[in-house]
């Protein structure tokens, strides 16, 4: 066995910013709660957005309305061809101008983008929320730890995905069994090594994001080979 530093990761772990600027209305979620993926964790003021939607909502109703009467005369030979073409084109543009609409809108609502824990809540309600910079809520997933560990490029062929290894977590003194699932295909020049990773299990939560691990990686095996303790060798 070779033993290696470790440090405990997670793939879902994310800090929510906002994509909308604005006065945060409401918060919806707690520190400490469990959110399935898809929940409403926070709403951002509007700024009028909803009303302006639903005008435009009316005009694409008008649009389709003049459209497709101008169809079925044109189909019928009667009308003139850019009369036609200029309801076909209004039709579709105010199709995109509420689209586009939609989209902003949906940005004012934030929602989870897995299931996980609420770890932290950071913004207030009533606070100015400016997009891609105020963090709104920290969320992680507990449930898909893994542990990352660099190993000396010497055991690179000696060391593959489902080489067994034993992570040790001093902190909580424990030792699970797992096994290699993903080496790194890159050499760091700074110090000669190559990334691996084994997933861990989780059950009662107490394995945190940072934690430091100790791997002892199985990179030989003989069966056949005969252990004699060094105490007793002179």
């Amino acid at each position: 066995f070779i033993a290696v530093q470790g440090n405990v990761k997670t793939r879902q772990y994310l800090e929510l910013l906002a994509e909308f600027g604005g006065t945060l209305k409401k918060i919806y979620v707690q520190e400490g709660q469990a959110v399935s993926k898809g929940k409403l964790l926070a709403e951002i003021d509007d700024a009028g957005l909803k009303d302006q939607l639903e005008q435009m909502q009316l005009q694409l109703q008008l649009a389709q309305t003049t459209f497709e009467r101008t169809k079925r005369l044109w189909n019928k030979k009667i009308g003139s061809e850019i009369g036609y073409l200029e309801a076909k084109t209004n039709f579709e543009s105010q199709q995109k101008r509420v689209a586009q609409m939609k989209e902003q809108l949906a940005k004012t609502k934030i929602y989870a983008p897995f299931s996980g824990v609420i770890d932290e809540v950071v913004a207030k309600e009533g606070e100015m929320i400016a997009p891609g910079m105020t963090r709104i809520a920290r969320i992680v997933n507990l449930n898909s730890m893994y542990v990352e560990a660099n190993v000396p490029e010497s055991y690179l062929p000696s060391i593959k995905v489902g080489s067994p290894v034993a992570v040790t977590l001093p902190v909580l003194k424990q030792t699970q069994q797992t096994s290699i699932r993903q080496t790194g295909n890159y050499i760091a020049p700074s110090n000669r090594t190559f990334r691996v990773e084994a997933p861990l299990q989780n059950e009662d939560g107490m394995i945190k994001p940072n934690l430091s691990a100790r791997l002892e990686v199985n990179d030989y095996n003989n069966p056949e080979a005969l252990l004699i303790p060094l105490r007793i060798i002179n």
